[in-house]
């Protein structure tokens, strides 16, 4: 028997590690993860990014990646850690004016949220289709085994960006499926003989600017099943606390 949990751990630690170069590529896992774990907006003049993690890497990474592809005079980021039963690490970015939020593609010209993901990384192709699927995965991906059968399942804010998410995935050739339940809209990658291929085209394991290929991530054996051994990995989350802020406080990272 197999922990789920940790097998999601180490599939998101492992599309974590991909080590990207192309801007292009890179701006699609962003504006997915942005997408799916937070909100741009635009008020009074300033752009405010917030997006929400249950794991301190990605948030971090976020941080960078704003900075790398979109940085601009002005641009504050920080990594807020809360306390309480289950530590949450939350992005939030402040920039004058309106330009960090057009750039993300996640509004419009005059200021309103874009459904589903921005048409210009919707219509790229399978290298930019990966990003999106990594970064979506990153975000709010999970590994399920419903009936006992082990699925991909991502959670989105709504079905423009399950419409979104299938197409990427059908430029991968993998089949993904939307599901609609009383409490989320997701996107489930059914086919047990496709996972280990789905997940390595959408970059684990794969070197520094690798294209889409055939392959599998850390935790699946070579016939696409989740391996039931592994350690979940550990490390230091890289956030700097308060201990003043007390149990239910926030910590920076600068």
């Amino acid at each position: 028997m197999f922990d789920l949990e940790r097998v999601t751990a180490e599939l998101k630690r492992e599309l974590g590690a991909v080590r990207e170069e192309r801007p292009g590529v890179r701006h699609a896992g962003l504006v997915t993860q942005l997408r799916l774990a937070g909100e741009v907006g635009v008020r009074d003049g300033t752009t405010t990014i917030r997006a929400e993690f249950d794991s301190p890497t990605p948030a971090l990474r976020m941080r960078s990646e704003l900075g790398a592809l979109h940085g601009r005079g002005g641009l504050r980021a920080e990594v807020v850690t809360g306390g309480g039963g289950t530590p949450r690490y939350q992005v939030r970015v402040t920039a004058p004016g309106t330009d960090l939020a057009r750039a993300t593609g996640l509004v419009d010209r005059t200021g309103r949220p874009v459904l589903g993901l921005p048409p210009a990384v919707v219509a790229a192709g399978p290298a930019v289709a990966a990003g999106v699927w990594r970064g979506a995965l990153i975000a709010r991906g999970r590994v399920a085994r419903p009936a006992g059968r082990v699925r991909l399942v991502v959670s989105c804010p709504g079905p423009a960006v399950v419409l979104a998410l299938v197409g990427a995935a059908r430029g991968l050739g993998v089949l993904a499926a939307p599901q609609e339940t009383v409490s989320e809209h997701r996107v489930v990658v059914r086919d047990p003989e496709c996972r280990g291929p789905a997940a390595q085209r959408r970059g684990a394991g794969r070197g520094r600017g690798a294209e889409p290929g055939p392959g599998r991530p850390a935790g699946y054996d070579q016939h696409g099943r989740v391996a039931a051994d592994g350690e979940r990995p550990s490390g230091r989350d890289g956030c700097r606390r308060d201990d003043r802020a007390g149990p239910g406080g926030a910590a920076r990272a600068r």
